[in-house]
């Protein structure tokens, strides 16, 4: 990404890339029955984020959708006066058996080919989900000894991408410390990010503390908690965001950002994607994040299928 200013600021991650703090997320409408984006639904969207100022926009290989949304930066850059260098793509790639390098391989050289060259690349889980590739493999338990040589598996191929010079950074999503601590006596190159569940319900302090001792950044996913009713009537959300006269929508994606942990909020709606850029404006005080940090549940305020701290 080419150094310039960027709304919401940036990043500098280990291995001196910077990444921007807010960024546009193209995540399927539901995880479990998928929802492909149409051509027009992206356009409208990403010429939405473009003119707003959003410039890290955030996929993967499970969401299907590189073709229409790099359809959309071709036909959308020229008119904000952009070019691939002034935006920051960040893909995932998720652990498929057997044959892990080789459908790894398969799966970047697709996203290449659809932006050039891929910011970011992150391991999307773990270990093996038959949900991701229904069919392709046998499922891998939890417990599954083979899951750590998995995810060194994949990694070796990401680090031979960097290399070429087709992905500049490397990270993981929904990874624990251990998985982490698991990989850096055998990789070249540490990871910069780690993308995770993150909202008031579950906050992950010690996670938190990890990425920040080690320089990782925290991004989180499903900031908004899927619109989680429990979280939506804690009385001090509710109250917070009557104190800074903001949606409760907003307020969480403050909660991350002020806490410098990047958010990635997501919707194909133009007015939608233009106004979640208000938390930028929420002054919340370390006071007040302290109160919602309060609300923390632990593993059991999860709202999402992710679970990894019961990987091996």
């Amino acid at each position: 990404m080419r150094p310039q200013q960027v709304l919401g600021g940036t990043f500098k991650l280990l291995d001196g890339h910077e990444i921007p703090l807010v960024g546009f997320g193209t995540s399927p409408k539901t995880w479990l029955t998928g929802w492909k984006w149409s051509q027009l639904e992206m356009d409208t969207a990403i010429e939405a984020a473009l003119g707003s100022g959003y410039r890290l926009f955030d996929t993967a290989n499970f969401y299907s959708n590189d073709d229409v949304l790099s359809n959309a930066f071709n036909k959308l850059l020229p008119k904000f006066n952009l070019t691939r260098e002034d935006i920051f793509v960040t893909s995932k790639v998720e652990i498929i058996i057997p044959n892990i390098q080789e459908n790894t391989r398969r799966i970047l050289d697709k996203s290449i080919k659809a932006f050039e060259y891929l910011d970011l690349i992150l391991i999307h889980y773990p270990k093996y989900e038959a949900l991701a590739a229904p069919g392709i493999g046998p499922r891998r338990e939890n417990d599954s000894k083979d899951n750590q040589n998995d995810r060194y598996e994949i990694y070796d191929v990401l680090e031979e991408y960097k290399d070429k010079g087709k992905i500049f950074s490397i990270g993981v999503s929904n990874f624990e410390p251990r998985h982490i601590e698991e990989l850096l006596p055998k990789v070249k190159y540490p990871p910069t990010v780690n993308q995770c569940e993150f909202h008031p319900h579950l906050c992950r302090p010690e996670l938190k503390k990890y990425c920040q001792e080690n320089g990782i950044f925290l991004q989180a996913h499903t900031s908004l908690a899927r619109n989680n009713e429990e979280l939506y009537n804690e009385h001090v959300l509710k109250e917070l965001a009557a104190k800074y006269s903001t949606s409760l929508q907003h307020l969480l994606l403050a909660f991350a950002y002020k806490q410098n942990v990047g958010v990635i909020p997501k919707s194909v709606n133009p007015e939608r994607i233009r106004g979640n850029l208000k938390f930028l404006d929420i002054d919340l005080s370390d006071e007040d994040i302290k109160k919602l940090l309060t609300l923390d549940k632990g593993h059991k305020g999860h709202y999402t299928p992710c679970n990894q701290w019961n990987i091996l």
